[in-house]
């Protein structure tokens, strides 16, 4: 009997080694004590709340015997063997050992699967985070990457495995010759293109593993993050170029209320004269360019304190935007004929090219967007003497409006990037004041073709007469 009972519990051993799950488990008990032992039916339960906890109870036909099973965490479980016939001694303490086996094995099944539950839990949360995140080797290849890293790449993980994370992502693997050897933490910046455009990437890479694994293994994983900050640099430059703007909108205030007293003085004087003189004085023109020059400068203090103050809808008017870029060119005039810049422009009276606004702030910023042009015309004729700058300014009505290009021949290797460049103050004011107008401003480049600002307004009818223009950047 003793012989028997070993065997058998050896081949329950055996079963119970090749289950895999709690449910395969029980199965298996079953089927073996049922050859072995004519056992009707096995019942593994952990709490008096499991589903199903007392249907173990036999009925009048059948025997019961209960076997506590001693696992943490749950102190109430045990395991129920039922038979038609009554347990012989031998054979409860068979089940006794058998018990005992199922305890360990049960124990084992349960850590089994507790790991798998945190490994999908990790595994959502890894994929879960908008951050592109992979884990690599010590040679930063890759082991296991986040949906948003293949997403971006357009690579499943399985298909990368073994790359290099920094190729796969970035392009190239130079980041990799960066990172010191023991350093356990690197931070770094990369450019990456996205869809033609050039993102810009904060890559933070972090030693994750302890050396704690056997030797003939790599104790060295690495966790790095592709942290896109293009938007963050753009934002931080538009509030340095705010800073600029409230900054200059500052002084320029300051400088125009000091201005503001002798111009004054000097135009009073200018038109007593002009008034005692006879109109057919040789002196009496060069008064009356006197006066016009006076009138110009109190007129560009004017706009200098009312680009620091908030213009209303009460200052809105039926503008021609010809009207507005003759005014615009002629500002600009001193800059681009002692430059020897070519403004090329034909006006026009149309009704076709009203729309509704502050004139001051349009010609201010039209005014920058030629300014930006002869200042980049300047740089290309530094490079050559046979360069002839010319700027073009074309005027055309469309459906709902006018369209206003203002076109360069500048030749550069690059494309025109002025809110990357640090040299865009009057470009982004120019902006600002035309988003203001309900119109849209929009940059086109190509290397060695020129630069075109287009500019697209709408007609008065289609504009909301209570805007309020900020002249505020």
């Amino acid at each position: 009997m003793n012989r028997l009972t070993k065997l058998n519990l050896y081949s329950v051993l055996s079963d119970l080694q090749q289950a895999s799950s709690i449910g395969l488990l029980e199965s298996l008990i079953n089927q073996n004590l049922k050859h072995q032992m004519n056992i009707s039916w096995v019942k593994i339960v952990f709490n008096e709340n499991q589903p199903g906890a007392g249907q173990h109870i036999p009925s009048n036909d059948y025997f019961s015997n209960s076997q506590p099973l001693n696992i943490e965490n749950y102190p109430k479980a045990n395991v129920s063997f039922i038979k038609k016939t009554k347990f012989k001694k031998s054979e409860i303490v068979f089940l006794t050992k058998v018990s005992n086996a199922i305890s360990i094995n049960l124990d084992r099944l349960i850590k089994i699967e507790y790991t798998e539950f945190l490994k999908q839990q990790w595994d959502s949360t890894f994929d879960a985070i908008s951050t592109p995140l992979c884990l690599t080797d010590e040679k930063f290849n890759i082991l296991r990457t986040n949906r948003s890293y293949s997403e971006q790449i357009m690579f499943p993980s399985s298909q990368i495995t073994g790359t290099n994370a920094f190729q796969a992502f970035l392009g190239s693997s130079e980041i990799s010759f960066k990172m010191e050897k023991g350093q356990s933490y690197f931070t770094s910046v990369a450019h990456r293109q996205v869809s033609r455009e050039q993102h810009d990437y904060e890559i933070h890479c972090q030693l994750i593993t302890q050396p704690q694994q056997p030797t003939h293994f790599s104790n060295k994983q690495y966790l790095i993050m592709f942290k896109d900050i293009t938007e963050q640099k753009k934002m931080e430059k538009q509030i340095i170029e705010s800073a600029k703007m409230a900054e200059l909108g500052t002084i320029g205030s300051s400088i125009a209320h000091e201005l503001n007293n002798p111009l004054a003085g000097m135009l009073s004087f200018i038109q007593l004269i002009k008034m005692e003189m006879n109109k057919d004085s040789d002196l009496y023109s060069d008064i009356d360019e006197m006066e016009k020059a006076t009138l110009r400068c109190k007129e560009i203090v004017e706009n200098l304190l009312g680009f620091s103050r908030q213009h209303n809808f009460d200052e809105q008017e039926e503008i021609n935007i010809s009207d507005i870029i003759l005014q615009s060119i002629k500002i600009n005039e001193l800059q681009t004929k002692t430059k020897g810049i070519e403004v090329k422009f034909q006006p026009s009276n149309s009704n076709e090219f009203i729309t509704l606004g502050n004139r001051n702030l349009l010609t201010q910023a039209i005014g920058h967007l030629i300014q930006e042009s002869s200042i980049s015309l300047q740089e290309c004729m530094k490079s050559s003497s046979s360069f002839q700058p010319v700027i073009n300014i074309l005027i055309s009505p469309h459906q709902q409006g006018c369209t206003l290009k203002i076109i360069d021949n500048r030749t550069s290797a690059n494309l025109y990037t002025p809110f990357q460049s640090g040299k865009s103050l009057g470009v982004t004011v120019a902006y600002k004041i035309i988003k203001d107008h309900e119109a849209i401003m929009e940059l086109f480049s190509q290397p060695n073709m020129g630069v075109e600002a287009r500019i697209t307004f709408k007609r008065p009818d289609l504009l909301d007469k209570r805007q309020v223009f900020d002249g505020e950047i």
